[in-house]
């Protein structure tokens, strides 16, 4: 948790928000990296705001994921999205 988000800043000027499962990799991101973390399972998403972001970005967590779940997931998250913006 934390190393995207750090390079994100640092090649892009990204501003990101990292969401973590294991609270020990939230404390060691927030100590270390970039960003804003939150200790919170992935596969809710519901406390994000709505067309809030320019970019989604999930690295490989969502391949960790059942089937049915990944395509939750992927909706939450383009849902996360302003108009226009990318999911990678």
């Amino acid at each position: 948790c934390g190393h995207k988000l750090s390079w994100a800043k640092m090649l892009f000027d990204v501003d990101g928000i990292g969401v973590e499962i294991q609270e020990p990799a939230v404390r060691w991101a927030q100590r270390h990296s970039a960003g804003k973390f939150c200790h919170g399972d992935g596969r809710n998403l519901t406390w994000l705001p709505e067309a809030t972001f320019d970019h989604v970005v999930s690295y490989a967590s969502i391949y960790h994921l059942e089937k049915d779940e990944q395509c939750s997931v992927g909706i939450q998250l383009v849902r996360k999205l302003k108009i226009g913006g990318r999911a990678f």
